[in-house]
């Protein structure tokens, strides 16, 4: 039991590292195309999305790292 809901957290951690990824790549290409047209607005809305992203990503890549840690921990209880 203890794997299985491990690996369900290492899934769910990795799917929404890529999530966050996707929309990463999303968000830094209009915050390029922002930044060219001079829109301040709208850049500093993509700059604030970029970074919500990357926490996004760091903390799904957190929640994996753990979870595969606990798989591989010799101490199975």
């Amino acid at each position: 039991m203890k794997n299985f809901l491990l690996t369900l957290a290492f899934i769910y951690g990795a799917g929404m590292a890529i999530y966050g990824s996707v929309w990463y790549v999303k968000d830094i290409r209009q915050l390029e195309i922002a930044v060219y047209n001079g829109n301040s607005k709208v850049e500093l809305r993509h700059r604030i999305n970029t970074w919500g992203n990357v926490g996004t990503i760091l903390i799904a890549n957190l929640i994996s790292t753990v979870a595969l840690a606990g798989i591989n921990s010799k101490k199975n209880n």
